[in-house]
């Protein structure tokens, strides 16, 4: 769904966000410390805020730079509904940012905290929304919101089982079977789908075929991304990995706009 996006709209998402987000980062460290790094002893309003969008070093900074536009990019490829892409893109740049921060400081003895991963991991938990309302309305499948709780289930589980947290992650997949059991129709005939669309593929042009594995290679890490926003390893290279702040991110992003749905079918 490129072409149902403005110009303008490619400009602010992916021209002025990384520019505001690059002219941040190279604000002096003395005004940071002040302004834009969290910390949890002071719990200033302005640095409650703000630092979700300052980052500790050049590679923090290019690292969420590229998972943001990456996400931004499959998200303008597949988005169907302006209207909730707006409310919930102005609720994670605006909302998320006190939410992961105040829960930040319930954590004892939590270090000074900076960076904008919560979230750009808020754009990736409503990606897999986006997807899964873009195979609904544009794919025809009778889809409901438990198909996108079972690719969430399964995500965490994946989570639970790569950093070694196996009683969560019995539980977790036990919910999983039966979501996978609940959904077994919605799941056979997205299976039939995608049978249908590579015996298609096969009829397509060479660059046809190009264009179709690139959005599925771009797609497809995303669509399973919270393991990796969740490392065994939550200090590396000096710094921490704030998996609170991603969890947040990713559920907040994923389950706003089903709320939203919900709501607006009451």
């Amino acid at each position: 769904m490129l072409k149902m996006w403005e110009k303008k709209e490619y400009l602010f998402f992916f021209v002025l966000v990384p520019l505001a987000l690059i002219l941040i980062y190279l604000i002096p460290q003395s005004v940071k410390e002040s302004h834009f790094i969290l910390h949890c002893e002071k719990q200033q309003a302005l640095n409650l805020f703000l630092s979700n969008y300052t980052h500790s070093d050049l590679q923090h900074l290019l690292n969420n730079l590229l998972l943001y536009l990456s996400l931004m990019l499959l998200i303008f490829k597949f988005e169907t509904k302006k209207g909730n892409f707006y409310v919930s893109v102005l609720s994670i740049f605006l909302v998320l940012p006190w939410i992961t921060s105040i829960s930040t400081c319930l954590i004892k003895n939590i270090p000074p905290s900076q960076g904008s991963s919560g979230i750009f991991a808020g754009f990736a938990g409503y990606f897999l929304y986006v997807f899964y309302n873009y195979l609904k309305e544009k794919c025809k499948l009778k889809l409901s919101t438990h198909f996108v709780t079972m690719i969430f289930v399964l995500n965490a589980a994946i989570a639970m089982w790569m950093n070694g947290v196996y009683q969560p992650a019995i539980l977790i997949s036990s919910s999983l079977i039966f979501l996978i059991y609940y959904n077994k129709v919605s799941l056979l005939a997205l299976f039939s789908f995608l049978s249908t669309k590579f015996k298609e593929l096969k009829k397509e042009n060479l660059k046809e075929r190009l264009k179709i594995v690139f959005w599925i290679s771009l797609m497809m890490p995303f669509l399973f991304l919270l393991p990796f926003l969740i490392p065994k390893n939550v200090i590396a290279g000096g710094s921490l990995t704030n998996t609170l702040a991603h969890y947040i991110g990713y559920i907040f992003g994923l389950f706003l706009p089903i709320l939203l749905d919900l709501l607006k079918n009451l």
